[in-house]
């Protein structure tokens, strides 16, 4: 019995313990494996931000601008990083359901009222889940932002009126493979759409 009380005397001294270790991370030792991972894996440049309770715990820039120059990267540089910015979308949307702010079954016009698509019924009916799951139907409209012709994302969501769908909405198993896969390219119009609709939210008063 006596061994056993030492024992649990034990393991509440060193649960603080352990808890506290693990609230401070080694960010030098965490700054080296970035800096050797980086060398390793040949990156010319990259950037890690770590952000904690609405604080940044560390944020720098690693490798160069350009291949073959000395010009640093930092903590600034801004990189084409494409669609991991979905997931990061994704999850923001999925803390706003817990927290009781947004249904995945909203329309989509509840946040974003002056959105019109080509079909009056779809944008009336078009919810964030359809967003988030690709099935709006829309084409691939990779010109709208891929180029130099550098639209707005308020320009961008006025011209989605304009664009004809390659698939009926919503997508579903039965559409055919080539439409759904044109209904799929839609992705990165429908994650400005996404991106919008939680700025709306978070902006408004109701959300404080």
């Amino acid at each position: 019995m006596t061994s056993r009380r030492w024992f649990t005397a034990a393991l509440l001294v060193a649960a603080p313990t352990s808890l506290s270790a693990q609230a401070k991370p080694d960010w030098a030792a965490f700054d080296k494996y970035v800096a050797k991972a980086a060398a390793d894996w040949r990156v010319p440049a990259l950037a890690i931000a770590v952000v904690k309770d609405d604080s940044v715990v560390f944020a720098k820039g690693y490798g160069v601008l350009e291949k073959g120059k000395s010009q640093p990267a930092n903590e600034h540089t801004r990189f084409a990083i494409g669609s991991t910015t979905k997931a990061m979308t994704s999850a923001s949307l999925a803390m706003l359901v817990d927290e009781g702010k947004l249904k995945l079954d909203d329309p989509v016009t509840k946040y974003i009222p002056e959105l019109q698509l080509y079909d009056p019924w779809v944008t009336r009916e078009i919810t964030i889940r359809d967003l988030l799951t690709h099935r709006s139907g829309l084409p691939g409209t990779d010109l709208f932002w891929a180029t130099n012709w550098k639209y707005s994302q308020a320009d961008i969501i006025r011209r989605l009126r304009y664009i004809q769908p390659s698939a009926s909405f919503p997508i579903s198993s039965k559409t055919p493979s080539a439409a759904k896969w044109c209904g799929n390219s839609q992705s990165g119009r429908a994650f400005i759409l996404l991106t919008n609709a939680a700025t709306a939210l978070l902006r408004s008063p109701r959300s404080r």
